[in-house]
Formats: C-alpha cells, sequence, structure tokens
C-alpha cells in the first residue's frame, strides 16, 4: 500500500480554503457528504441514508452549498435520464482534512489520501 504525506495545496488560494473551512464548520451534513465522497464518486441516491428523515430539499440545498463552494463536483453521464454523480474536489478533501486536524487526529491517513486521489483526478482532466 502507497504510503501518503499531507502537504498543503499550492491549488487552494488562502482566502478560498479559510471560507471552505468556515462554511463546513456550521454545516454537519456538508461534513458527512464530504465524507461519504471520500475513495469515490457517489450518485445522489447513495448519499440521500444521510438524511435520516429530513427531506431531499435538505440535501438538495447542502449539495448546491457545497458545488458553490467548490468543495465538490458534478459529473453528469448521458443518458435518459442523465447520471449525476457527485466527486470530492482538492479543496473540498482539503478542508475536510483541516476540520479533522482539529477535531479528529486519528484519521487523517483516510483524508489524506482522499486529498491525492482528488488531485491526481484533476491532474488526469487536465
Amino acid at each position: 500500500m502507497k504510503a501518503y504525506r499531507f502537504i498543503p495545496s499550492q491549488m487552494v488560494p488562502q482566502q478560498e480554503y479559510d471560507h471552505a473551512v468556515r462554511l463546513l464548520a456550521g454545516n454537519p451534513l456538508d461534513i458527512q457528504i464530504l465524507e461519504a465522497l471520500i475513495g469515490r464518486p457517489r450518485r445522489y441516491s447513495e448519499l440521500q441514508p444521510l438524511l435520516k428523515g429530513k427531506s431531499d430539499v435538505v440535501l438538495n440545498r447542502a449539495l448546491d452549498r457545497l458545488l458553490e463552494a467548490d468543495l465538490v463536483d458534478r459529473v453528469t453521464q448521458g443518458g435518459a435520464p442523465p447520471i449525476h454523480t457527485y466527486e470530492l474536489t482538492p479543496m473540498g478533501a482539503h478542508a475536510l482534512f483541516a476540520l479533522t486536524r482539529l477535531r479528529e487526529p486519528h484519521r487523517l491517513d483516510a483524508y489524506a489520501r482522499a486529498y491525492y486521489e482528488a488531485r491526481s483526478r484533476v491532474a488526469d482532466t487536465a
């Protein structure tokens, strides 16, 4: 297994990063969504169990917030109906890592791995 070490990204401007961390700190559902996206992209239906009795509107608003903050990307595959998958962006992984470093330092390896996987996906598409 490859070892990962977290090194702050030069790709994320400090002001945007600070905004992302503040946004996540006040929204537990947003953090749950980002945690669910560690390791692989997920469809909307795979994120719905996070709601635990809340309406779909709550998940839609959370996803819109994360998309607007560039913490999550939505990938659309054509078809009828189109298939939307959500994946963690490098900034989303970076912000989640920073919050985890403060809250739960024992979980850092998984977040560092997610950060580098998100960065490699961006590099592959560039």
